[in-house]
């Protein structure tokens, strides 16, 4: 059982802290939606 719960928190361990970088990576790819977007709506102004 000691084996399961060392094994289950360095598990936990490694997932908090890859979370800073799968949030990173959402943040960024859901910035450069947002800036596409922004950048699509202002080309369709402009032509």
């Amino acid at each position: 059982p000691w084996l399961c719960l060392f094994v289950g928190s360095i598990k936990n361990a490694f997932l908090i802290g890859m979370l800073p970088f799968i949030i990173g990576d959402i943040a960024k790819a859901f910035g450069a939606y947002l800036i596409t977007k922004e950048v699509r709506k202002y080309y369709s102004q402009i032509s």
